[in-house]
């Protein structure tokens, strides 16, 4: 009501109670001027051609090419395109099918929807695109659908229907309401794209619903529609099911508003042609009381009602009827044909499973390869720290042994240093009467022995004076070489006990020694031989 619509068609135009203007989709041309003219907001994109046997080319020009022509167009001036696509893009031999399931079409249809479909998500990619099963609406004439197109077939005087592949008719009036809801949740800021399923929950086969249609219109004779009699239909037991899973619908808007139960969209669809009854007047007993659908109960050809099993009777106007001929065969068919769904859906499972195992062996394998590869790695580390430890331990010996002899070394200097000689008293301050024998202290004690030769003249002489010789003194020159050489000494020996300081220092800190079980006796000695300070003590 709040929208401005441009409604396209090429063969409905006339009796339509809106205006439609008519257009060829299969030039592409015309489409795109008209699209970059009117510039929508929303381009619904529905027309499509099924029947392609007439014109392959022309078909796939309409399927494909205009639907691509479309998207163009749309992605270039900002609209956003719902495509309508159908259920033909899947074979029907593994239902039902979520949005997101693989595409597999056996159909010239379902190859040219599914291409289409492509196309529309590659070139306009905020596109939806919405899968529905077979439509039947209000139509001009009765095959403009295939599910009124069987009261044509009634009235041809076909009798028999495929009782084998399962449809789901849906009324175009609740597409249009889908499709309606979609375009208030766009512009309600709701994210619309990629693949929507919808479809009416009933299940009916091509008999069902003839059986229907002719109870609906009065033919109701008994045997007049016999399941399966096609003698060119190949009698093959695969059930086509291309069941639709209509979730991400489901989750966005009110499922119930639109799903028109079969029986009440055919009454109404259906109007405008019930006046075939006049040629085939309805009797008493409708067809479907004599063709009733497979009951959910366990079959029992035996007869009886023990054990609340299902037998081929049915009940009108409270007296029992057996089944008209065939009906006997009819629901063993059914019964097959559950069958046959079930062994093939069991499969399909088996299948799955299958795959489900190999991709478990796959990953146990993988996983038991990284373990095995964790595990050498974790030896090969493994085997690094002991050899690194054994080098450890192999220096934290050597240090210990350095270590010992840096403390033999500075216990034997100490020892050097105590080491008392007698000398004369000096009577400057700072002169240590301690230090190590140097040559100046042999020379000076030669000079001293030769002090005490006797005092003969001849000596007298030598030493210059007549008296007896005194003892020379000592010059402040050699005692600033004796204290320099003692400084000397003792720095040496602070700078070895610094050292041995560090190298304790570092033993600990590593946590080597006892933490190995490397303490030896060298180390323990060593251990009892130094102050806690560190520093060696005189």
């Amino acid at each position: 009501d709040f929208w401005e619509v441009e409604a396209l068609c090429f063969t409905r135009a006339q009796g339509s109670s809106r205006p439609l203007r008519v257009y060829d989709l299969s030039q592409e041309g015309e489409v795109v001027k008209l699209v970059e003219s009117f510039r929508p907001h929303v381009v619904v994109h529905l027309a499509a051609d099924e029947v392609l046997s007439r014109d392959p080319k022309g078909t796939a020009a309409l399927n494909v090419g205009a639907t691509a022509a479309l998207a163009q167009a749309c992605e270039r001036i900002g609209s956003w395109l719902v495509f309508v696509s159908c259920d033909q893009v899947f074979s029907g031999n593994a239902p039902p099918y979520d949005e997101d399931a693989e595409p597999d079409p056996e159909t010239p249809l379902g190859f040219q929807k599914l291409r289409a479909e492509q196309l529309v998500t590659s070139i306009s990619p905020g596109a939806a695109i919405l899968r529905v099963p077979v439509l039947y609406g209000f139509a001009d004439f009765l095959r403009e659908s295939t599910v009124t197109g069987l009261l044509a077939d009634l009235n041809d005087g076909l009798r028999h229907a495929d009782d084998r592949h399962l449809r789901y008719p849906t009324n175009a009036a609740d597409v249009v309401g889908v499709l309606r809801a979609m375009i208030e949740l766009h512009f309600n800021g709701t994210e619309l794209k990629g693949i929507f399923h919808w479809q009416c929950g009933e299940q009916y086969t091509l008999y069902e619903m003839m059986c229907l249609m002719a109870d609906l219109c009065g033919f109701a004779q008994p045997g007049i529609i016999l399941p399966g009699c096609d003698p060119e239909m190949p009698d093959r037991l695969n059930i086509q099911d291309r069941r639709l899973r209509c979730s991400r619908l489901e989750l966005l808007i009110d499922g119930s508003k639109f799903r028109t139960p079969l029986s009440q969209g055919l009454q109404q669809c259906l109007r405008p042609f019930m006046q075939l009854q006049e040629r085939h007047p309805r009797p008493s007993t409708s067809l479907s009381t004599l063709t009733p659908r497979l009951s959910t109960q366990t079959l029992s050809l035996s007869g009886g009602t023990s054990g609340g099993s299902w037998v081929p009777f049915v009940a009108t106007g409270g007296q029992r009827h057996p089944l008209a001929p065939g009906g006997r065969a009819a629901i063993l068919r059914r019964q097959l044909r559950s069958t046959s769904m079930v062994l093939h859906q069991t499969s399909a499972e088996v299948s799955k499973l299958r795959k489900i195992r190999d991709l478990v062996r796959e990953e146990a394998d993988r996983l038991q390869r990284k373990q095995s590869c964790t595990l050498s790695s974790t030896q090969e580390q493994l085997q690094k720290l002991t050899q690194r430890e054994q080098f450890l331990s192999e220096a934290v010996q050597a240090k210990m042994r350095d270590e010992a002899m840096t403390e033999e070394m500075v216990a034997e200097m100490e020892r050097e240093l105590q080491v008392d000689r007698p000398s004369s008293p000096s009577s400057e301050p700072g002169i240590c009467s301690h230090f190590i024998s140097t040559p100046f202290d042999r020379r000076h004690s030669r000079s001293q022995d030769f002090s005490e030769v006797s005092d003969s003249p001849t000596s007298a002489s030598m030493n210059g004076i007549g008296g007896p010789r005194q003892p020379r003194a000592e010059s402040p020159a050699f005692d600033s070489e004796v204290l320099k050489l003692k400084q000397a000494n003792e720095g040496e020996l602070q700078r070895l006990r610094e050292e041995n300081a560090r190298l304790r220092a570092l033993v600990h800190k590593k946590g080597l020694g006892s933490g190995f079980g490397l303490e030896t006796g060298a180390s323990a000695r060593s251990s009892r031989c130094l102050p806690e300070s560190g520093c060696l003590g005189r």
